[in-house]
């Protein structure tokens, strides 16, 4: 009976010991995956200091729309993040700003010129990010090497 109840516990043991080294293994794999995220459409990487001062630096944390997708056979994993007033012409803005910048260096500096006004101002900012995808007549990135900067000229 002993002998048994010893036997159950050591197999018990044992399940319980492999289980622990499989979610080490599955957290080893979820960790070795790199990782890109993307704060309304565009790279991390990428920023403009007027949003970040009048727009994003205003939203708490727990207003952001997260999403996390994972492709284990690229070993990638990328983190979507939404802002809460964000329209699908500001998303469509940045989703092609990311196109252009794809694979290249990116610019130390981005900016946006809304019917040739840069945007610097919280209501100026707030109209890019309201923007709605069918209000856009025309979009033109400019690529500046010299000064290493991307302006995205929006015209509505």
């Amino acid at each position: 009976m002993i002998m048994k109840f010893a036997s159950i516990i050591l197999c018990f043991i044992i399940s319980v010991t492999l289980s622990a080294q499989d979610d080490i293994l599955d957290l080893e794999r979820y960790n070795s995956l790199s990782t890109n995220i993307y704060i309304d459409n565009l790279s991390q990487n990428i920023s403009c200091s007027a949003f970040q001062l009048n727009y994003f630096s205003h939203i708490p944390a727990s207003k952001y729309d997260v999403e996390q997708i994972i492709s284990q056979s690229s070993k990638l994993r990328e983190v979507l993040v939404h802002s809460p007033k964000a329209r699908n012409g500001y998303l469509y803005v940045n989703e092609t700003l990311n196109k252009i910048l794809d694979g290249k260096q990116h610019p130390q500096q981005l900016l946006y010129v809304y019917n040739d006004v840069l945007v610097t101002s919280k209501k100026e900012v707030m109209r890019i990010v309201r923007l709605r995808k069918k209000q856009i007549k025309a979009l033109i990135i400019s690529h500046n090497d010299k000064n290493n900067e991307i302006i995205a000229y929006i015209y509505v």
